[in-house]
């Protein structure tokens, strides 16, 4: 019996019709660097603002009140000569069953803020993530950097903390 080509029916003609279109679009918004992110001061950071007016010690007081509203916890580190803070809190049953280990030990959510003066005036304040395992233990304790991939929330915090830091600015 000879065999026949007959063209697709159907759905499968539709689908064989845009599909080289769909491929080609993807690859080229892949290649084109379609999550390419804008170069400026804090690109590297997980959420930055610039802050014009305050000092940075006013800054460091409303970052250490909005991120402790939000419930992080100060965490003491060594005298440093750039405004550094670090907040941290246990992260949610979701990171810790993704992340934790099989011991009983919760993963913890780590961010350090920076506060860096800008050449053109005003500050630059920074914060990036970290996933914090066995927390607390010296031998064992690992943070991973978490990456730009859940800057909304901490955006989010550091609008508040310059709405809040330029509203106090007489």
């Amino acid at each position: 019996m000879p065999a026949h080509n007959h063209p697709p029916k159907g759905n499968a003609a539709r689908i064989g019709s845009w599909l080289p279109l769909a491929a080609v679009v993807m690859l080229c918004a892949w290649l084109g660097g379609g999550c390419r992110s804008v170069k400026g001061p804090g690109h590297e950071s997980l959420a930055a603002v610039v802050i014009s007016g305050p000092t940075p010690f006013d800054i460091a007081r409303t970052v250490s009140e909005v991120f402790q509203k939000a419930g992080y916890k100060p965490v003491p580190i060594p005298a440093n000569d750039d405004m550094r803070l670090v907040f941290e809190k246990p992260a949610g049953a979701m990171a810790t069953l993704l992340y934790g280990d099989w011991d009983a030990n919760k993963v913890w959510s780590r961010v350090k803020v920076r506060i860096a003066g800008l050449d053109g005036g005003g500050q630059l304040v920074t914060c990036n993530l970290y996933r914090v395992t066995d927390h607390g233990d010296a031998n064992f304790e690992v943070e991973h950097k978490v990456s730009t991939v859940k800057k909304g929330p901490y955006r989010e915090l550091l609008n508040r903390v310059k709405a809040r830091a330029t509203h106090a600015t007489p």
